[in-house]
């Protein structure tokens, strides 16, 4: 996804604004994913347009720029930035104290005229539902939440008409912090459906790689910012002298990937910052080593990659390794000696990575429609409120 804002016009009487924000790239991918599918649904009924909040304001009025640096150095901060402001007492007062954020998405959607506003991103939702509170005839507001194992308090606002939950978790999660259960469906993750269509054979996608094509192959990736233990993830392989060849994307973590590149680490490796292609690059492998992100899980599992977790972030990517550990999705380690051994008894005993593969088949057959049934609850959502000629706040 972009940092800049994309618009795919394809018509003039129903504008639906996608609003995501860059922490990570996650919230983008769910966004794009959205995108392409409410477009493809809505035919020539509307306009979709995707907005990053973040990439709309300064720095000076958006202390959540900050993400990237706080979990890339103070991970365990980041943990007590989440569970302090896990409650509503604390956006009633950040909405009291006033800043840039919330004063940004009125004027969008003044601009853009739009009829219906989609939030995929938890402070997204915070800023949004604060400019709709201000309009007189506001927009329906639509919260497709992007956690598996809990919703942050930073989901839920009154003026939300329709909460759109990955997991029944979730679900109950949302009830459970005072969300009528009638405005909550369960529709699942929305995964980019490059992730979810047939795979292309590994072997082709290594040689594009430039690597081997028979070499058992792991890809290391700490997700948009490049978190994690993935330095001591890669030496920790390379030092164990096992045959297995390295993908490591970095993100935008640059120092990260200079310090990969003058490693010399003995595995072979290809070193890759941000990129866009992450379907290719994951079809490469045949494990996938990460932290906790709901939209890597996805991916992996679409894709019937066997994922192994690593050092998740503290708060919400907790909640995330604890779905995917106990439903099966995934395999969570302690530390990279625990990655090592892990990885070297699935390559004397491939069994366990296939049968690890058809627990999370469930899910990949559920979540490759998610895209197409969520876009389909949005539109269906927008036309019940523009014929009732109602307010999402007329409708709580």
């Amino acid at each position: 996804m972009p940092a800049s804002d994309a618009s795919l016009p394809i018509g003039a009487s129903t504008g639906i604004l996608i609003v995501t924000a860059s922490t990570g790239a996650g919230h983008n991918s769910a966004a794009m994913s959205l995108c392409r599918a409410l477009t493809e649904l809505a035919g020539g009924g509307g306009e979709v347009s995707t907005v990053d909040l973040l990439a709309r304001a300064s720095w000076l009025c958006q202390p959540w720029r900050l993400y990237g640096p706080i979990i890339l150095r103070w991970p365990s901060l980041w943990g007590l930035v989440y569970g302090l402001s896990n409650n509503s007492y604390f956006f009633r007062l950040s909405n009291g104290l006033g800043g840039g954020m919330r004063d940004l998405p009125l004027g969008l959607l003044d601009a853009r005229r739009t009829q219906c506003i989609v939030c995929v991103h938890p402070l997204g939702n915070q800023a949004v539902a604060h400019a709709l509170s201000r309009l007189e005839h506001p927009a329906p507001l639509i919260t497709v939440v992007t956690d598996l194992g809990e919703a942050h308090t930073a989901w839920i606002a009154p003026q939300v008409s329709l909460y759109v939950a990955p997991t029944e978790e979730v679900r109950a999660s949302l009830v459970a912090k005072g969300v009528s259960p009638e405005r909550v469906t369960v529709l699942g993750l929305p995964t980019d459906r490059r992730f979810c269509a047939d795979c292309t054979d590994p072997c082709l996608a290594r040689r594009k790689l430039g690597l081997a094509e028979d070499r058992f192959t792991v890809l290391l990736t700490g997700g948009g910012e490049g978190a994690g233990d993935i330095l001591a993830a890669a030496k920790a392989i390379s030092h164990a002298k096992l045959p297995i060849q390295l993908v490591i994307v970095c993100g935008r973590n640059e120092g990260l990937r200079r310090r990969l590149e003058k490693s010399g680490l003995a595995a072979p490796r290809v070193v890759l910052g941000f990129t866009d292609n992450m379907s290719d690059v994951m079809q490469a492998a045949d494990v996938v080593v990460g932290k906790a992100g709901a939209l890597t899980i996805g991916e992996a599992v679409a894709m019937g990659k066997p994922l192994v977790i690593l050092s998740p972030l503290p708060g919400q990517e907790d909640g995330n390794a604890r779905f995917a550990a106990d439903h099966g999705l995934a395999v969570r380690v302690s530390d990279v000696s625990e990655l090592v051994s892990t990885l070297e008894r699935w390559m004397s005993r491939p069994e366990e990575m296939a049968e690890l593969a058809a627990r999370a088949a469930p899910y990949r057959r559920r979540w490759a429609q998610a895209a197409e049934q969520i876009a389909a609850a949005i539109l269906a959502e927008a036309k019940t409120t523009m014929r009732g000629g109602q307010s999402c706040l007329q409708r709580q």
